[in-house]
């Protein structure tokens, strides 16, 4: 049995339309790290794994999120951490420092400016845009599976790449209605041009008595679907 990570959960929720958007609580979760030019590989790796866990660089050195996610990162860059002699809460060996505390906005609007800063707001705006162009083009242009895989591939590996920011402070960018229209769109694209060839294609083959669908998928009508017995999940 195959379980998602979290940070992958994270970002398929997205895609669905799931996922919650955090709640501002007046307080940013942070991480300041310092990390000496000698060991800058582990620097990058850092902000790196902290992307996944929700985190953005406020400014070098100093992560912020809406989620306190430091265990999730730590866990992520043990062996990393072990070998620079650093652990979490505490200062490292040759100047390693890793440390994790709240910060404070003085108001509504400054945690805004944070946001915006951090998160860059103002790209997120083109991003949706950029998603909702390429599935606009998969619709018109997708004449075969291949190029239709290549149009959900490239939308679905951006959308997940999404922060999940809170409404309250990201006035306008409305991205979780937005990525679930867009998602929505290349679903039914792809149960009204190429379900049945794909279902067609897979009851074809000597195994297909081992198929089962989920009931509520847009092709579970195809010719020959078979829906999976009571008790038994659909993988």
């Amino acid at each position: 049995m195959y379980t998602l990570d979290e940070s992958l959960q994270r970002g398929f929720s997205i895609l669905s339309g799931d996922a919650e958007a955090p709640s501002f609580t007046g307080t940013f979760h942070a991480l300041i790290v310092a990390v000496p030019e000698s060991r800058r590989s582990l620097r990058d790796r850092i902000v790196y794994v902290a992307q996944f866990a929700g985190y953005r660089q406020l400014r070098p050195g100093v992560l912020i999120g809406f989620e306190d996610a430091a265990g999730t990162l730590a866990a992520a860059l043990a062996t990393e951490f072990e070998e620079a002699g650093a652990t979490r809460d505490t200062h490292g060996a040759d100047g390693v420092l890793w440390e994790r505390c709240t910060l404070v906005p003085t108001d509504r609007e400054q945690a805004r400016r944070w946001t915006e800063i951090a998160f860059d707001v103002r790209g997120l705006h083109a991003e949706l845009r950029t998603l909702e162009q390429i599935a606009a083009r998969s619709t018109e242009q997708s004449a075969d599976l291949e190029t239709f895989y290549d149009g959900f591939f490239e939308t679905s590996k951006r959308a997940m790449s999404l922060p999940s920011l809170p409404d309250e402070l990201t006035p306008g960018l409305d991205a979780r209605r937005r990525v679930s229209a867009v998602m929505a769109s290349l679903v039914d694209l792809y149960a009204q041009k190429f379900a049945a060839e794909v279902v067609g294609t897979a009851l074809s083959q000597p195994t297909s008595q081992l198929i089962r669908f989920l009931p509520d998928a847009p092709w579970a009508g195809a010719p020959g679907h078979r829906a999976p017995p009571a008790g038994q999940v659909a993988v």
